[in-house]
């Protein structure tokens, strides 16, 4: 159905001009109303539902949905009346509605604003034969009492943490963003692909994917407030299962962050209390690693390694205990000090004989990669990874705001954000490979061949902890000093992805058992003392490969999937067209026509076309490290028998748990449900998905001001004499 805004009228008007003759449900059409003259919102929506029974009545065997021949458009603001519907009148053809609550009426018992079961008219403190009734309306629930439908929604207790103020999202999400994947990614890609041009291409990918991505994930938070397992249920029935899967992702995400907190955690401690720093530091001191470890050999469990591991927990689950109170205060104070710390860590390095030499000469450009297209998979690959999209962290901190909030303003200063840290870590990583390159520890003509950089260099963690600390920063006084800081800025770093994940997995599960709201620090302590379990595995001598397995088949390439889905849900099931209205909407900045094009272009084709791309070229290369391991001068292999079955298998994790949701959608929720309806239904979002918004106009209303004034906010509208709203 059509829902219109028209500045001609002066209140709301009901038609039921349907063509089939009126056997439909009729068409409301909201007008800007002056709210002395003209009944409420809620008042209206009773109308139309008392209507729409009273044709079933007439026309039993009519279903009230949008018939083939006449494809309706349902909007938000009233998609379907039946929400508003009685639960305690006695009568076949009710249906309980989703904002009706214990028995709650239609209309007003003598308290409460309602209209006449009877046909009547709407009455403002009316009672159920239409006779008018003083007072306010009755809010108590029960057989006893009724109220509006308006009243019924303002007082569902369905309230959820907030940010106690905006910056607490901004900083919550920054520190979660610049994560430890971009210290040790971009830096290799850089020397691999032809030094600044790769910078180039990398800069563009930012911003055709990395930036839209980031606002598309805050702008579905923020709109539907809902966590992961709940938005993609609700915004695309199809999609049950994704965010089960993203849930998983999360935890094995936080057991491979927690993996670096105890390594990290330990060699940090070893060199502020032993202020030594002495060659094969990770591998002998650090790991306590012997030759003949692997999979099938993972040796004794590392007692230091175990505490640390603890520690990390306890301490982690201290910063995100209170949750939206704490996890901002906490990223405020993040944020500035890893900033700090890798300035601090770039400026030593150049300090010291060959670190500007080796910047410059890292950052040479070879133009001939700029028409490479796996430098350009490669840039999108790394953009998406090391914003760390895709995980639901992102949107479910955006569900924590206010429904009106500048996520725009947030966006911007975020990916500015992310790319100045991006920068700093290549010029600390370019100048370090300089320091040893001048003590002949590393070639850098050699580093140029894409193919050796990474057998020479290493990358993930190895970068880090092997040869960043071990050939480079050895050669500076005060050598344990700055290799602490760096392990220090690991710890920092990753400790912002735990607790983004924690969020999500606790959040998660509050959303889908509201009773258990009051619970939520036992759920996340739940949650971190199962982490701590499986990461004992971790601590062993040969827990490193354990390590290796997940970063290499399984913490890359769901991301890039998850994204995928999240774009194809928020354009087709969403709409395009109202994803910029609620974008600017929500974000209170008109947008203009060339934005709105662009991001339309964006995310309709472009992204979903390189993120496709982008996943097969993954997936190829997940492959092709198989065959040629990168990491072999590291002493990072698998078996050769069952090392590749068991990492593969380890993919096909979230495809089954997707697969598992779909199922359980079109067998257990069809049950009473014609087939071609419930496949309809299953691309489109359900009324949760809108609640959100109707919340907040409806909230509107209650202050004496039209809800549809809500969507006129904005100065892209103020010409228009009629909005389809």
């Amino acid at each position: 159905m059509t829902y219109r805004v028209s500045r001609s009228a002066s209140n709301y008007e009901l038609h039921n001009d349907h063509p089939n003759g009126g056997s439909e449900e009729p068409y409301l059409h909201h007008y800007v109303h002056n709210p002395a003259q003209s009944a409420s919102v809620a008042n209206i929506q009773q109308l139309a539902t008392l209507q729409r029974q009273q044709q079933q009545q007439q026309y039993p065997n009519n279903h009230y949905e949008s018939s083939e021949n006449n494809q309706t458009e349902l909007h938000r603001f009233g998609q379907n009346a039946d929400r508003f519907t009685t639960s305690g009148v006695t009568n076949n053809n009710t249906r309980n509605g989703h904002w009706s609550n214990n028995g709650s009426n239609l209309y007003a018992g003598s308290n409460g604003n309602g209209i006449s079961p009877n046909g009547g008219a709407p009455t403002i403190g009316g009672t159920p034969n239409g006779a008018a009734g003083a007072g306010d309306v009755n809010h108590s629930s029960g057989s006893g009492s009724q109220r509006g439908s308006q009243s019924a929604l303002l007082s569902v207790k369905k309230e959820r943490h907030k940010w106690p103020k905006g910056k607490d999202f901004l900083f919550s999400t920054w520190a979660f963003v610049i994560g430890a994947h971009t210290l040790w990614e971009l830096p290799v890609l850089t020397m691999r692909f032809g030094g600044v041009v790769f910078i180039l291409i990398y800069l563009i990918m930012f911003l055709l994917l990395g930036t839209p991505m980031l606002l598309l994930e805050m702008t579905m938070g923020q709109y539907s407030a809902l966590s992961p397992t709940k938005l993609y249920r609700n915004l695309c029935p199809v999609f049950t299962g994704v965010g089960f899967a993203i849930c998983v992702s999360c935890m094995f995400q936080s057991i491979v962050d927690m993996s670096v907190i105890t390594w990290s955690a330990q060699a940090f401690y070893l060199l502020f209390t032993g202020q030594v720093f002495t060659e094969n530091f990770f591998y002998g001191q650090v790991l306590d690693w012997e030759d003949g470890s692997g999979l099938d050999n993972l040796g004794t469990l590392h007692g230091q390694l175990s505490l640390c591991l603890g520690i990390a927990c306890l301490v982690i689950f201290i910063l995100i205990a209170a949750g939206t109170r704490s996890i901002g205060k906490v990223s405020m104070i993040l944020v500035p000090i890893c900033y700090g710390l890798l300035m601090t860590l770039t400026i030593r390095g150049c300090m010291e004989e060959g670190g500007p030499e080796g910047i410059l000469l890292l950052l040479k450009a070879d133009w001939t990669h700029i028409t490479s297209p796996r430098a350009w998979m490669e840039a999108a690959k790394f953009v998406f990874i090391s914003m760390q999209l895709g995980l639901g962290v992102v949107s479910t901190f955006a569900s924590f705001n206010k429904y009106h909030h500048n996520i725009i303003r947030d966006a911007g200063v975020i990916a500015i954000g992310h790319f100045v840290w991006a920068i700093l870590a290549v010029l600390f990583v370019f100048s370090l490979i300089g320091v040893a390159h001048s003590s002949q520890t590393i070639n850098i003509e050699n580093l140029k061949d894409s193919d050796m950089a990474t057998a020479i260099t290493g990358k993930g963690f190895w970068l880090i902890g092997v040869t960043l600390a071990e050939s480079a920063i050895t050669r500076m006084d005060y050598n344990w000093l700055w290799t602490g800081l760096l392990f220090c800025l690991m710890v920092l770093t990753t400790c912002s992805t735990i607790m983004g994940c924690m969020e999500v997995l606790s959040t998660c599960v509050v959303d889908e058992w509201p009773s258990m709201k009051n619970y939520k620090p036992a759920i996340t302590f739940t949650f971190l003392a199962f982490i701590f379990m499986i990461n004992l595995v971790m601590a062993t001598q040969g827990g490193i490969y354990i390590y290796y397995l997940l970063t290499s088949y399984y913490t890359v390439w769901p991301l890039i999937f998850f994204g995928l889905l999240t774009c194809l849900g928020a354009v087709f099931s969403h709409g395009g067209k109202y994803l910029m209205k609620d974008l600017s909407d929500m974000s209170k900045m008109p947008l203009t026509h060339y934005i709105n094009s662009h991001l339309s272009v964006l995310f309709i084709t472009v992204i979903p076309i390189f993120l496709t791309v982008t996943l097969g070229c993954t997936l190829k290369g997940i492959h092709d490290d198989y065959i040629s391991p990168p990491l072999k001068n590291f002493k990072m292999t698998l078996p050769q028998d069952w090392g590749m079955p068991l990492g593969w298998s380890l993919s096909f994790i979230p495809i089954l748990i997707i697969i598992g949701g779909l199922l359980f959608h079109f067998t257990w929720k069809k049950r009473g449900i014609p087939f071609r309806m419930h496949f309809k239904r299953s691309f489109k979002p359900t009324d949760t998905w809108y609640e959100n918004e109707h919340r907040e106009l409806m909230l509107v209303d209650a202050n004496k001001d039209s809800p549809i004034l809500a969507f006129r906010r904005g100065g892209a509208y103020a010409n228009r004499s009629s909005t389809e709203v």
